[in-house]
């Protein structure tokens, strides 16, 4: 990842959780996506990284979506509610912000 695009991803996460508006959208984007899919994390990281990268943004590793994914699918077997997805998400957004700092001191040390 380059500083350009840690800069963009960190604005994006920024952007979504310093804004109910944004994230809002973000959570609809995702739901849509997510919609009469059978829910896998495949389809869920592909869902993820369609919303990031139609914002120039980095999606995150595949290992922090598949942790979200597993807890949100562990909490509710049979259905995801927008509110099960909310919380994850913005566990998701922190983890990933968490990850790109650390990143971004590695590479400035």
């Amino acid at each position: 990842m380059t500083a350009e695009e840690l800069e963009q991803t960190e604005a994006f996460i920024d952007k979504l959780t310093d804004d109910s508006a944004h994230f809002n959208q973000f959570l609809l984007d995702i739901a849509s996506r997510l919609a009469n899919k059978n829910l896998t994390c495949e389809v869920f990281e592909d869902a993820l990284s369609e919303v990031y990268r139609s914002d120039n943004a980095v999606p995150p590793e595949s290992d922090v979506v598949q942790y979200i994914f597993d807890d949100l699918i562990l909490k509710k077997a049979a259905t995801v509610t927008n509110s099960d997805l909310s919380y994850r998400l913005h566990q998701l957004l922190a983890e990933h912000k968490r990850e790109i700092n650390a990143r971004y001191l590695h590479s400035h040390s």
